[in-house]
């Protein structure tokens, strides 16, 4: 059986990612801009990336628990992005705050895969070695998408 460790590291970066998915979805209602059409389209694809992610890492934890799926009620009491209620906020401010999300995830995600290398789970670290290029990649195309303006 899994170490607990692991499982409630695996649980955090789940739990992030699935925060930034719906961060993600509900953000929809501050774009706008000349930029719309392309902001529109790179947040439908990294929220799509996000939900293969989560969908991957409730398969990981079942395989690993031995037990069923995670709850979305579970996964977000862990939650640790930070959520912002502001009425209002420009498209390029928008897109920074998924930018630092993201590296938020990246840090979730680093600190679950230190616990697979200590318990020797190299099928799970390998993964996350996925999700983290992923993170860092929406990290980076944020970044290009703010500076291009």
């Amino acid at each position: 059986m899994v170490s607990l460790d692991l499982s409630a590291g695996l649980m955090k970066a789940r739990a992030d990612t699935l925060s930034l998915y719906l961060k993600i979805k509900r953000s929809h209602r501050y774009i706008s801009g000349p930029n719309f059409r392309q902001y529109r389209t790179l947040l439908q694809a990294h929220a799509e990336e996000l939900v293969a992610a989560t969908h991957a890492l409730d398969e990981q934890l079942r395989y690993l628990r031995g037990n069923g799926a995670c709850s979305v009620e579970l996964g977000m009491n862990v939650h640790s992005s930070n959520e912002d209620d502001v009425e209002y906020v420009t498209s390029e401010d928008l897109l920074v705050q998924l930018r630092v999300d993201n590296q938020i995830l990246v840090g979730s995600l680093r600190f679950a895969q230190a616990l697979c290398q200590r318990s020797g789970d190299i099928v799970t670290e390998s993964l996350i070695d996925v999700w983290i290029d992923e993170a860092r990649r929406r990290a980076a195309v944020l970044m290009d998408a703010t500076w291009g303006d």
